[in-house]
């Protein structure tokens, strides 16, 4: 779990995928290129781990997948 020190800002990512594509790509290249010492990020993922999970888990960033599958999306988020 991470903590956040005063200093520090922290950025909750919420995602429905990390697998491969375009949005994914950029989510992860914005979060790798955040984290530091003035930013902790989080990665809350609707599905699994898949591409981009691990890679981020990798470089020390909390990666929080939720294992909804994709048809239970809507059904998960009531607020849509």
């Amino acid at each position: 779990m991470t903590t956040v020190r005063p200093t520090q800002f922290c950025v909750v990512h919420i995602t429905s995928s990390l697998d491969i594509g375009g949005a994914e790509e950029i989510l992860a290249k914005v979060v790798l290129g955040l984290h530091g010492n003035t930013c902790t990020n989080i990665v809350i993922n609707l599905g699994d781990m898949s591409y981009h999970g691990p890679l981020l888990s990798e470089h020390g960033i909390d990666v929080y997948p939720l294992n909804i599958p994709r048809k239970g999306f809507i059904g998960a988020l009531p607020f849509f």
